[in-house]
């Protein structure tokens, strides 16, 4: 499901689902503001804030890099043991080079600063010998589809990306939709990442920490690999 609208006469929204949900507090003043969103394909957690109030405050708590998140990903693959530290600029690709996906983002010097952390959690392998990582993953920054390229630039990309490294998968997808073809080239129908955790501060000062379990679709293809 999308997180908002992205232009007229889209799909339901996980926006409109909360402006019915609360539909009593919009009538008496409220609001629905997504302080984070996620890309269609990623599962996890999104904060909403209902007020004007609280949307201001996580605003300034963003800004300030005081709300943090975490996210499971599994990745092609065996990355190494500890945290592996990417910060690398992204900038959209369209900008500088040729691009068919117009929101295609990729690592150039002129983008915007973008900074992730990777901590290998475990290693399995599957039928074919090939290695994968369940990986930690915290992005310092939120830049667009930041996770998903700094993950394709140490040559770790998500199991299940259409994207990055190759846009090819994508239009392909766009063009028929999920195909036997796919599967094949791909290997997961949706990318592998989940917003797993979600901590902040309230302004009354009290530390919450939120926390989503691994999907059932992932939690499955993690457990038919085989232990290295």
């Amino acid at each position: 499901m999308l997180s908002h609208p992205s232009k007229p006469g889209h799909r339901r929204t996980l926006r409109d689902e909360l402006v019915q949900l609360l539909a009593f507090e919009l009538a008496n003043g409220g609001q629905v503001s997504l302080v984070n969103r996620l890309d269609r394909e990623t599962s996890g957690l999104i904060l909403v804030a209902k007020t004007r109030e609280m949307a201001r405050w996580f605003s300034q708590q963003l800004q300030a890099g005081e709300i943090k998140k975490r996210y499971l990903a599994i990745l092609r693959g065996q990355l190494d043991p500890g945290e592996k530290w990417v910060n690398a600029p992204l900038l959209r690709q369209s900008r500088v080079a040729t691009s068919r996906v117009w929101l295609r983002q990729m690592v150039h010097p002129d983008g915007a600063p973008a900074q992730t952390c990777f901590r290998a959690r475990a290693h399995r392998q599957d039928a074919t010998g090939a290695f994968w990582t369940l990986a930690d993953v915290e992005p310092i920054t939120g830049r667009t589809h930041q996770i998903r390229v700094h993950a394709a630039a140490i040559g770790h990309p998500l199991l299940g990306d259409k994207l990055y490294p190759d846009e090819q998968g994508y239009l392909d997808f766009i063009e028929s939709g999920w195909t036997e073809q796919l599967a094949h080239r791909i290997g997961f129908e949706r990318q592998a990442l989940h917003a797993a955790g979600i901590r902040m501060m309230t302004p009354e000062g009290e530390d919450r920490d939120f926390q989503a379990p691994f999907p059932p679709d992932l939690e499955h293809f993690w457990n038919g690999l085989v232990q290295c």
